[in-house]
């Protein structure tokens, strides 16, 4: 599998961000891409996961333009320090980012539902900061894999 970006830009309501980037990463690969803060690390990973329609610009998996094979292909992992839920956050509002980037239902039954199903239902309304480690680790990962 090969994912490329050709001059990907990506706008916001109020300023670019993510400016024309493009890359080129094949299976087996690590490819690491650096920048400033604010630089547009989270707009990035979104548009070549397929969960974020760049403004200009392609990003294409094995040649095609294909946003649906890129989600089922792609995973976004919260990294710490960088793109982690905020610690004052509740599970239940990471869990429905988490589905909604999965393009999954994200409303509260499905969020309900989904917590239930991963034996974290106790923990609705618990901060991410107050997660114990190894639920936290759980969800993240889950929720990637979804």
């Amino acid at each position: 599998m090969e994912i490329a970006a050709e001059a990907v830009e990506v706008v916001g309501a109020h300023s670019t961000l993510l400016a024309p980037t493009s890359m080129r990463v094949s299976s087996g690969e690590l490819l690491v891409v650096t920048g400033e803060p604010n630089s547009g690390h989270t707009a990035l990973a979104l548009a070549l996961s397929g969960r974020l329609r760049p403004a200009r610009g392609s990003v294409r998996i094995d040649g095609r333009a294909d946003p649906k094979a890129l989600r089922r292909a792609v995973a976004v992992v919260d990294a710490p320090e960088i793109t982690e839920p905020e610690p004052s956050v509740p599970v239940r509002t990471v869990v429905a980012e988490g589905l909604s980037l999965a393009g999954r239902r994200a409303g509260r039954a499905a969020v309900r539902s989904w917590l239930a199903a991963h034996e974290l239902a106790e923990h609705t309304s618990t901060r991410m900061e107050n997660l114990p480690a190894a639920e936290r680790t759980r969800l993240l990962i889950d929720l990637a894999c979804a």
